[in-house]
């Protein structure tokens, strides 16, 4: 005879270190692969510009971007909900005419593999560089992740540096700050917040394992096939 009952709760897989969480998501239907852990997405940095052309707002940044495991279990993500405070000030092309520029919510975390739609994790790019960025960077770590299964280490880092000086390219809290003044200054071409938006974007991965203790680093990912992207990073572009 066939008895049914309560259906026992997968156990953490190695690498997953928080119980709550781990139940959460799986009552949350966010675990595709019970043996691999969960997604953690990790905003470390933050950048607050004002711009000359509006200075008694101020507006927030993520900086760095880092997905650590990057994994195929984890929850939706979403598109951009359009409700950054420089997204509704400046960028909405249906508000302020900004359609040649083409700048679009660019996320750090793709929302294919987990990113969401919010401020936190957006930042202006043009649908230029957004493209280079699905094409070349996150094609390859969805494919990695959702379609083959691997665990990534995976960084995206936006800079500000317009108002960099020779030597201080460490400095990005100080190149940040001086960003949409120097960007003011530098281009009359500007429309009304663009200040804002970062100079490059530059992203990295690698995949990693579970030592029992701690995530290890076990090869890196190698983006190709672009030219300038071999190093994984490119510019924003105001053309």
């Amino acid at each position: 005879m066939a008895h049914f009952g309560i259906q026992a709760t997968p156990p953490m897989p190695p690498g997953q270190t928080d119980q709550n969480a781990w139940a959460a998501a799986l009552q949350n239907g966010w675990i595709s692969n019970p043996k691999v852990p969960l997604t953690q997405v990790h905003y470390l940095e933050k950048v607050t510009l004002s711009p000359p052309c509006d200075p008694l707002t101020a507006h927030t940044f993520t900086r760095r971007m880092l997905a650590l495991p990057l994994t195929i279990n984890g929850p939706q993500g979403s598109e951009p909900d359009g409700k950054a405070s420089w997204w509704t000030s400046y960028f909405n092309t249906k508000a302020t005419g900004h359609a040649k520029r083409a700048w679009v919510q660019g996320h750090l975390l793709n929302h294919h593999i987990h990113g969401p739609g919010v401020a936190e994790n957006l930042v202006p790019i043009t649908d230029q560089l957004n493209r280079i960025m699905e094409k070349w960077a996150e094609k390859m770590v969805k494919e990695m992740v959702l379609a083959k299964g691997f665990i990534l280490k995976y960084q995206v880092t936006a800079d500000w540096r317009c108002g960099m000086r020779v030597g201080k390219g460490a400095d990005w809290q100080g190149n940040a700050s001086k960003h949409a003044q120097a960007m003011h200054d530098a281009l009359d071409s500007l429309q009304k917040g663009e200040c804002l938006a970062p100079t490059s974007l530059q992203w990295e991965a690698c995949v990693i394992q579970w030592d029992g203790h701690q995530w290890v680093d076990v090869a890196p990912v190698q983006f190709s096939g672009y030219e300038g992207i071999e190093n994984g990073i490119f510019s924003n572009s105001w053309n």
